[in-house]
């Protein structure tokens, strides 16, 4: 009897000892087999984790490039005596202040009146018009086509381009003497076809500023 009841507490104890430690300790470790499925520390999550990194940073890159508005304004410089003229495009982000021109013979002729965004990427300035030529005599490009290059970034981007031109006739004005466009390109198909193009402006002439000269080397059209 005193053996049986030696046995029966021991079974007893080993009970108690399994209840309270084995069924815990089991469901512990299948929280811990839980936890790290969840959070599956190999070299292909953190690849994963990395990519979602780069992601959103891209995507807040382009945010923040995106609210970047700017404005674009147009000059023209004319010298009777040659016939010859330059326009200058100016294209300046909103948040940079733009003062007047310094050179009070210069003439501005165009200018946007709605700010537009501008990507990263390459920019087209395109002149048209049937009153100019490009000037020979400073090799200006017969195209009438400057490019710009805009970099990823986080500062605001500006820049200025100029065409030297030669009337072709001895009056212009009063009225529309051209058009601008500046046009982004598509790194899809390699083409500057942007429908509405960044900014489409109309140069005008006013009544006051109507060119007219008597020059000699006047070009026949």
């Amino acid at each position: 009897m005193l053996i049986m009841a030696t046995i029966t507490r021991r079974q007893m104890k080993r009970h108690s000892i399994e209840h309270n430690f084995t069924f815990p300790l089991a469901r512990n470790f299948k929280r811990l087999r839980d936890y790290s499925s969840k959070h599956d520390w190999t070299l292909e999550y953190k690849r994963k984790l990395k990519k979602s990194y780069h992601r959103k940073e891209e995507d807040k890159d382009e945010e923040q490039q995106q609210q970047q508005q700017y404005h674009c304004y147009v000059y023209l410089k004319f010298f009777p005596s040659t016939l010859k003229c330059s326009i200058d495009v100016i294209v300046k982000s909103t948040e940079l202040s733009l003062n007047d021109s310094d050179d009070q013979d210069a003439i501005l002729i165009g200018k946007t009146r709605i700010a537009k965004p501008i990507k990263s990427g390459v920019v087209r300035v395109r002149l048209v018009s049937s009153l100019f030529s490009a000037d020979a005599d400073v090799h200006e490009d017969i195209s009438l086509i400057k490019l710009e290059t805009i970099a990823s970034q986080t500062f605001h981007h500006h820049f200025d381009k100029q065409f030297a031109l030669v009337l072709k006739n001895n009056r212009i004005g009063p009225g529309v003497i051209g058009k601008l466009f500046v046009e982004s390109l598509d790194p899809s198909n390699g083409s500057y076809t942007n429908n509405p193009p960044i900014f489409e402006l109309n140069l005008n002439l006013a009544n006051e500023h109507e060119i007219f000269s008597t020059a000699s080397n006047q070009i026949d059209i």
